[in-house]
């Protein structure tokens, strides 16, 4: 009898949940079995219907193969080995291990050749027919194998005769093969074991097991319609070790067992129609009882969890948990829906930290829509268009004066080209335009590509640069800034009034709105309140306060005030301050600037333009 297999089968190592589950007779809820990570099962060169059967068992079962053996002609000739074994990363550190050694030839060559054909290599002869590759992977797996069996492992065999091809090695020169040597390996060289048992080709169907009573005398025999022996299995040299489990109707051994010392055992066993049957019935039913230790989760009456006999209210509850796994991973699926639309949606924010070139202008431009500006221009598309060579990045043409922007994004700190460009741009404007209302704004993104708390953000531009700015109205502004003004313009909910008129200041703009006026610094740090040197302006009970922190603005209302230890309605200038601050803000350092609230509608106009604190 010839078993197919598909050698094409390319199972997840290890673990892998199958889709397949049970459906629950009393209820109809889906019942998915968990695979249990012990004990390790590890099939060669089994059909992948078994793998699979085996997982919707919940057992943990890997595939793999030594190798597909192939017809060639018959002749006196050799054919170089090609490999085409699939031994899975960690397969060493399996626990039960499944080998058939049935198989059927494939039509023509499969694997790659593994040496040039004029160096020394292994070589199969083409004397029976059939060239076996498994040979290779059975040397590979050898040891790996013994140490499984040492270490109180077990392999089941499924036997066969061997295919009886001659392996050498050798090379061939112009015309001529030359031999060097004959190697002395087959595809049952898998195990050190096996070498004691002498393995005879006779077939036949009549077969007997010798303690039917017994664990997997019970096992062999509920699958004994369906068993076929290929060959007879002689233990040579009087080996102690080997156990005769079957025999064939004229007593020759067909089916053995072995064990040693540490608990390690190998089952030679006859072909069988079911091996998915035999192989669940083995590790459900047999090896728990015979290897405890590779069971160290075993759960004696396991079976009553099916759902044919698990009680109904755990069903329900069953069903329950699997309801809320999937109301989970639904919410699950929109959170992370709602993630990625917000990344695409406001991905700008971002883009301001990290871009350059043409990617950086539109994240700008979506900076300045977001501050309220309606009339942003792109002058790139507009002079691309006209065939024109670029000039200014954007204009902001919202009032008067008109903003001619340049967008730098660059690896280091700007210098006198990348700060001063808006500023000859905009000169370049006035002149075309007989205009002298318009100020020029460079927006720069400096150290890109480090994070921007990283980064150098109290002299991104030399002093110099900055006085040149303030004499030539002009602004020079960070992206950095520009995206802290937009996030605290959104935290805050900041009237577009009060942050327009901070683009149009002159020298290093600061993303301080025009309603913040600066109070002065925080001196000293208690658990609920900060000491404040007012170093301009008044302060009074009912005013917003904010402080400036790395990131964000943190506002709070004055509730209260003390000047030195005296209860005040108001404070102002030199006077050292204590003021209650809400825990539930970010926790104030000494030194941080702090700003009081002067909104008033009234306040209206671009031109306005706001100071920053004092260095």
């Amino acid at each position: 009898m010839t078993l197919k297999i598909n050698r094409n089968l390319d199972v997840p190592i290890q673990g892998a949940e199958s889709s397949k589950a049970s459906e629950s007779a009393t209820t109809g809820a889906s019942l998915s079995i968990a695979v249990q990570p012990k004990p390790k099962v590890f099939l060669v060169d089994l059909d992948d219907s078994v793998t699979l059967a085996l997982r919707d068992s919940g057992i943990n079962a890997t595939a793999g193969s030594f190798g597909t053996p192939y017809r060639c002609e018959i002749s006196s000739s050799y054919q170089p080995w090609r490999n085409s074994e699939r031994l899975p990363d960690g397969y060493a550190e399996q626990e039960i291990i499944f080998v058939d050694l049935a198989c059927e030839p494939a039509d023509g060559p499969i694997g790659e050749l593994q040496c040039a054909l004029d160096s020394d290599g292994y070589w199969i002869g083409c004397d029976k027919g059939i060239i076996d590759p498994r040979f290779s992977a059975a040397i590979v797996a050898r040891p790996r194998f013994d140490r499984i069996v040492a270490a109180g492992g077990v392999v089941v065999v499924f036997a066969m005769p061997e295919s009886g091809v001659s392996v050498v090695t050798g090379r061939k020169s112009r015309q001529t093969f030359h031999v060097k040597e004959p190697v002395q390996v087959d595809e049952w060289s898998f195990l050190g074991a096996l070498k004691s048992v002498r393995v005879s080709r006779l077939s036949g169907e009549e077969i007997v097991v010798c303690e039917q009573q017994s664990l997997i005398g019970r096992a062999l025999s509920a699958e004994l319609f369906s068993m076929r022996y290929e060959c007879t299995l002689h233990p040579i040299y009087n080996h102690t070790n080997w156990k005769v489990l079957a025999k064939n109707k004229f007593g020759d051994p067909v089916a053995l067992g072995y064990s040693n010392d540490s608990k390690g055992s190998v089952f030679l066993l006859p072909q069988v129609d079911d091996k998915a049957s035999l192989i669940k019935r083995l590790l459900t039913d047999v090896f728990p009882e015979l290897f405890p230790h590779l069971y160290p989760g075993i759960d004696r009456g396991r079976w009553t969890h099916l759902p044919e006999y698990e009680l109904r209210s755990v069903i329900e509850l069953e069903t329950a948990r699997q309801n809320a796994i999937a109301m989970h991973k639904a919410a699950m699926a929109k959170l992370d829906a709602d993630v990625s639309e917000l990344r695409s949606k406001d991905g700008w924010l971002h883009d301001l930290l990290t871009e350059t070139g043409d990617h950086l202008v539109e994240a700008v431009a979506a900076g300045l829509a977001e501050l309220g500006f309606q009339n942003v221009v792109d002058m790139d598309k507009i002079r691309d268009r006209d065939g024109k060579p670029r000039r200014e990045d954007l204009q902001i043409q919202d009032a008067s004066p008109t903003l001619i922007v340049d967008v730098k994004g660059i690896s280091n700190f700007p210098g006198d080209e990348d700060a001063m460009q808006a500023f000859k741009h905009a000169a370049l404007f006035m002149r075309e335009q007989n205009r002298t209302d318009v100020y020029g704004l460079s927006i720069v993104n400096h150290q890109r590509h480090l994070p921007p708390l990283d980064r150098d953000n109290a002299m991104p531009f030399r002093r110099e640069l900055v006085d040149v700015a303030l004499q030539n109205q002009q602004g020079l502004m960070t992206t950095w800034d520009l995206y802290r003004l937009v996030v605290n313009m959104r935290r805050h909910g900041w009237r577009s009034n009060d942050v327009k008129p901070v683009l149009y200041g002159h020298g290093r703009i600061r993303p301080i709105p025009k309603h913040y006026a600066f109070l002065g610094r925080v001196a000293l740090v208690w658990a609920h309140a900060i000491g404040v040197d007012i170093e301009d302006g008044i302060v009074r009970i009912g005013d917003t306060l904010a402080i400036e922190f790395d990131v964000y603005f943190e506002e709070a209302q004055v509730l209260s005030l003390q000047v030195n230890t005296e209860n005040r309605r108001e404070a102002m200038t030199g006077d050292k301050t204590g003021i209650p601050w809400p825990e539930a803000t970010s926790r104030p350092k000494k030194g941080l600037a702090v700003y009081v609230c002067r909104r008033s509608d009234a306040d209206t106009g671009a031109s306005s333009t706001v100071e920053a604190p004092p260095n």
